[in-house]
């Protein structure tokens, strides 16, 4: 079997928060392993450094965390465990079959799905394909655009660009196809509307904090030994942590080449600002604390004088900013016979937005053939994050529940199952909640946020189906409905 790969450069040339039009066309004479296939979006950051005016801080380029973000329209940082959340519209065609896949709101629908078909560990695993969130507020250093040095005396370093991975196959479930020819399905147009305004750049040179230090965040990591002199004009080069780490390489949150601000009191006087870069830093295993050495001294102290560390943050540097350089399809080739047919599920799909009520009754009408129905209250996101207080659906005079459904019931997650059964998909987390940027779980706030689907499954009729749906959630205002059905190329 082949295991080559072939790339197409996007129609378009040029790629902004304005320009987000991706247009790729196969031509004949291929066939190719879609579910292993791919978009590739390539972003170029800018970063100016900070000018160079005080001592050891030299403007040197130092490893900014050059990771991305989808926003969630409320500048909540949650860990998208869909990279399919950078594309709005998604739209294939074969030229000897017509249209194949014609889908709105991809972003909410596949960042949906994925909560429930996607375990913890594979939310996480995200993270690979570049798209990560990164915010002021909390980072997690951990990334596929740096090499960290957290020991040593090496500078850390940053990729000049990276790509942003998109699986074919979480845009389109026809994607899903090992063998998909273009000879007979013809040349194949796919058409994409991205999300690229809501895209972010921000370094770890920020100030992050949070109250209970979690092992990434070196806002609050614990403080810094007092250093006290023992001789004259005793130069302080360096500071210890107090806080031991059982693995500095994942665990110490300061990394060789920052730009550090230090809040020190030196020899009983005010407190002061020094700015540093961190020239290398040290480990001892035996006590499990880490040593931050400086490029230039943050001042003398006198003998039995001391110098008090009250903080040691990354310190904010220069603008942030990026360029989308190009976007890319990857193909995977394949030896292997097409099938005479392949199924797939599809969507159409209606958005109605409303006043901020409380209460939302409303009836709609949905395609014959559609056998199950996933409802998203957005607010105008593009994450599905305002999960419905309690919901009631009937079908065609049919209640399909015998009360009200209230979240985070049994009766609840006896729906989503059903759900899934009915849709032939795996239900691998039921949790409905979101990893935030922080990598491992240690407090509750790291699943803060709810993001969920509802809906039910459909009877397949002979005509249009009445849907009435009754939805309880302050506030809300836009309902997005997916119908989805199985076709057959």
């Amino acid at each position: 079997m082949s295991n080559s790969y072939v790339k197409i450069s996007a129609n378009q040339q040029q790629f902004s928060d304005n320009l987000n039009l991706v247009d790729f066309t196969i031509p004949e004479g291929m066939t190719v392993d879609l579910s292993k296939s791919k978009v590739l979006v390539n972003v170029v950051p800018s970063i100016t450094q900070p000018t160079a005016n005080l001592p050891g801080d030299d403007g040197r380029a130092c490893a900014f965390e050059v990771g991305f973000q989808v926003e969630d329209g409320a500048s909540k940082d949650l860990n998208p465990p869909t990279s399919a959340v950078l594309v709005r519209e998604a739209f294939i065609k074969g030229s000897k079959i017509g249209q194949i896949e014609n889908l709105r709101r991809v972003d909410i629908l596949r960042t949906g799905l994925a909560q429930y078909e996607k375990d913890i560990d594979e939310k996480r695993s995200n993270w690979k394909n570049c798209l990560k969130p990164v915010s002021a507020g909390l980072s997690a250093r951990a990334s596929c655009n740096v090499n960290y040095v957290n020991t040593g005396t090496t500078l850390s370093t940053a990729l000049p660009s990276t790509d942003i991975s998109i699986p074919l196959n979480e845009v389109f479930d026809v994607c899903n196809a090992e063998a998909y020819s273009t000879d007979k399905y013809g040349q194949t147009q796919i058409h994409l509307r991205m999300n690229f305004e809501n895209l972010k750049i921000v370094s770890l040179n920020t100030e992050e904090a949070d109250a209970v230090a979690p092992v990434m965040d070196s806002g609050t990591f614990g403080a810094f030994t007092t250093i006290t002199a023992t001789a004259d004009n005793t130069a302080i080069t360096s500071a210890t942590s107090n806080k031991a780490t059982n693995d500095p390489e994942t665990q110490f949150p300061f990394y060789v080449g920052q730009r550090v601000v230090c809040n020190v009191t030196l020899a009983g006087g005010g407190a002061v600002d020094r700015f540093r870069r961190i020239e290398s830093i040290s480990y001892n295993s035996t006590t499990g604390f880490s040593t931050i050495n400086f490029t230039d001294s943050l001042g003398s102290i006198n003998d039995t004088q001391t110098c008090v560390f009250n903080s040691v943050k990354p310190a904010p540097s220069g603008g942030l900013a990026y360029s989308i350089d190009n976007v890319q399809l990857e193909l995977k080739l394949t030896d292997e016979s097409p099938p005479d047919n392949i199924q797939y599920s599809t969507y159409s799909t209606e958005e109605d937005s409303f006043a901020n009520i409380t209460e939302k009754i409303k009836t709609y009408q949905v395609e014959a053939e559609a056998d199950n129905l996933l409802l998203a209250l957005t607010n105008g996101s593009i994450y599905p994050r305002n999960q419905v207080d309690k919901y009631r659906i009937r079908v065609n005079n049919m209640e399909m529940s015998n009360n009200d459904v209230n979240i985070n019931t049994p009766e609840h997650y006896d729906n989503i199952n059903k759900l899934f059964l009915n849709m032939d998909l795996e239900l691998k987390d039921i949790s409905e909640k979101a990893i935030n940027q922080n990598k491992t779980k240690k407090k509750n706030t790291d699943l803060d946020q709810t993001l969920a689907l509802i809906g039910t499954p459909l009877p397949i009729t002979q005509n249009m189906k009445s849907v009435n749906i009754k939805t309880s959630k302050a506030n809300s205002n836009t309902l997005v409905l997916f119908k989805r059905m199985i076709k057959t190329i």
